[in-house]
C-alpha cells in the first residue's frame, strides 16, 4: 500500500504501513470514477480473513484478488484459472508452433515437467535463450538441478520430499516454479551480490518490504 499511497499523495509524509492503508482507502473512498485495486498472491488463509480491513467504501471500484488458496472464492465471483493448453504452452515456449518431431517432442516433455505452468515455462525459455540450451540439454539439467533443490529441502518441511501442498487444494503440485527459479538465479548480472539481497528479503514479511527500505540501503551505500 506504500507504494499505492505515495503514487496518490506523493507530498504526504507517511509514519507507517498502516497510514498507507487508511491514506489509500480514504482517498479511494472518495472518487467518484471507476477504479481498479489489485491484491496480488494472497495465498495465506489469514491474510485473506483480513482483506476487508484493506477494502475502500466505495462502490466505483473494482477488486481483484489473486489466490492459490481455494476459500478465496467466499470472497465473491471467482474464476479458476488452469494450466495453458499445450498448443498455448509450445507458442511460449518456442515462440512458435513449429519445429521438427524432436524439437516438438522434447519440447512437449518439458511442458509435462513445468506443469504447464506460464510462469514456469516463461523462466525456462528465457534460461534457454540466455544459456543457449538445446531442448533436450534443458530437460536434463532441469532434471538434475530439481533433485539438488529437494535435497536441499529440510527433512522435516511439511510439503514432502517432491510435492507441496498449498492451503485448500487437494491436489499436489510440481515444485516446476521453484525450480525454474534456483536455474535462473545465477544468471543474474552481479549474482552473488543480488542472490544475498533476495536471500535476506526471505525472511522479511513481504507487507513491510517497501520502497522506504530500498531509500535507507542506498543512502546508507553512498555514505
Amino acid at each position: 500500500m506504500e507504494a499505492a499511497a505515495k503514487q496518490l499523495l506523493p507530498d504526504r509524509v507517511l509514519d507507517d504501513p498502516e497510514a498507507a492503508v487508511t491514506l489509500v482507502k480514504e482517498v479511494l473512498s472518495g472518487w467518484s470514477e471507476r477504479w481498479p485495486l489489485v491484491f496480488d498472491n494472497l495465498d495465506n488463509p489469514e491474510d485473506l480473513r483480513g482483506i476487508i480491513n484493506f477494502i475502500p467504501a466505495n462502490r466505483h471500484g473494482c477488486i481483484l484478488i489473486t489466490s492459490r488458496y481455494a476459500g478465496s472464492k467466499e470472497l465473491g465471483q471467482s474464476i479458476e484459472l488452469g494450466h495453458m493448453e499445450k498448443n498455448e504452452g509450445l507458442q511460449l515456449l518456442l515462440r512458435s508452433s513449429g519445429g521438427d518431431t524432436d524439437e516438438l517432442e522434447a519440447a512437449e516433455e518439458i511442458l509435462s515437467l513445468l506443469g504447464n505452468l506460464p510462469l514456469a515455462i516463461d523462466q525456462a525459455r528465457a534460461y534457454i535463450s540466455k544459456r543457449q540450451l538445446g531442448l533436450r540439454p534443458f530437460v536434463r539439467e532441469y532434471e538434475r538441478r530439481k533433485q539438488s533443490v529437494m535435497q536441499e529441502t529440510p527433512q522435516h518441511w511439511p510439503y514432502g520430499p517432491y510435492q507441496r501442498m498449498l492451503p485448500g487444494k487437494e491436489k499436489e503440485t510440481s515444485p516446476s516454479l521453484l525450480t525454474t527459479w534456483e536455474m535462473s538465479l545465477p544468471l543474474l548480472e552481479q549474482a552473488a551480490e543480488l542472490e544475498n539481497v533476495i536471500t535476506l528479503f526471505a525472511f522479511f514479511n513481504p507487507v513491510n518490504i517497501g520502497e522506504r527500505l530500498f531509500r535507507v540501503m542506498t543512502q546508507m551505500t553512498t555514505i
